[in-house]
């Protein structure tokens, strides 16, 4: 597939929390792009500004409020949909593929039908930007693009999703998930899907560094993997019939974070971090018992 100059119609969105460095050098990332973005969003908190970043007549600004999806729908506010081909989001600590936008404008232009997705992540964590860099240099599209829509690849990975503008009219983040916004991208991708095709594609490509700084502690993540699915449950945004998706929670909730998760995420963990691991799990469990078991109940932790 020949690439495009339609990369003129899409805009980048970063929401950024903590890492004021790392987000420089993403955007340096993003500002050596071929088939520049029409417009690049920068949605930090006040304090994450670095020095170079407001004064490049290239970005544009937003000091958004705190959380991942709040920020991400104060950039979509500051764009012209209307102008606009598609938008991507990109997490504030990743590495991008020269390529990504002309690759993804020639795909979007030849098919119609795909309504969101996410690029390929080369490495996802424990990464340092040197290597990342690395990584991205030696890197080069296959030969044929492929978009697939099957398993686990229809659901969008958040470090890179790229959204047709017309759908974000309609659909955006859900804004009941507060700070970091565990699974976000899985919700989202449930509304997405119900307008047109939603999937991975092979040859827009990144390094997801995973770095430290705005990460959220051990606690806050477990009670979120358990709140925010008991709330896609009750909302309706999930991918299988209600019986399996009750089914389905309750493997998650009750073996799936507290042991297998914990096993993933703890690793060489100091003791009082995998004790704050089940902290969550309890203090997650109680919740439930007492009714009163939402995403915002990480605000309480």
């Amino acid at each position: 597939m020949k690439t495009t100059s339609g990369s003129a119609r899409i805009a980048v969105v970063i929401a950024s929390k903590g890492r004021p460095r790392v987000l420089g050098e993403t955007l340096e990332s993003v500002l050596r792009l071929h088939g520049e973005p029409g417009v690049v969003v920068v949605v930090p908190e006040a304090a994450d500004l670095c020095a170079g970043i407001s004064s490049n007549p290239r970005i544009q600004i937003i000091v958004g409020p705190e959380g991942a999806t709040m920020q991400r729908n104060a950039g979509i506010a500051a764009l012209n949909l209307g102008a606009l081909e598609a938008v991507v989001f990109f997490d504030d600590d990743v590495e991008v593929h020269p390529e990504y936008l002309t690759r993804l404008g020639a795909l979007l232009e030849a098919c119609p039908e795909i309504i969101a997705g996410s690029g390929q992540a080369l490495r996802d964590g424990d990464v340092t930007r040197e290597e990342a860099r690395s990584e991205v240099a030696r890197w080069q599209p296959s030969g044929a693009d492929h978009f697939r829509t099957e398993g686990r690849h229809w659901v969008l990975y958040g470090c890179n999703m790229f959204i047709r503008a017309r759908a974000l009219k309609d659909v955006q983040f859900d804004e009941n998930l507060p700070s970091f916004a565990f699974a976000e991208d899985y919700e989202i991708s449930i509304r997405l899907s119900r307008m047109g095709s939603v999937g991975r594609f092979n040859n827009a490509a990144c390094v997801h560094l995973k770095s430290p700084g705005g990460r959220v502690n051990l606690r806050r993540i477990s009670y979120a993997m358990i709140a925010n699915n008991l709330y896609f449950l009750r909302k309706g945004s999930v991918h299988l019939p209600r019986g399996r998706a009750i089914l389905r929670f309750l493997y998650l909730a009750f073996f799936f974070v507290p042991f297998i998760e914990f096993a993933r995420r703890c690793r060489g963990v100091p003791w009082l971090g995998r004790f704050r691991w089940w902290e969550g799990c309890v203090r997650a469990w109680l919740d439930m018992l007492r009714g009163r078991c939402t995403p915002s109940g990480i605000l309480r932790l």
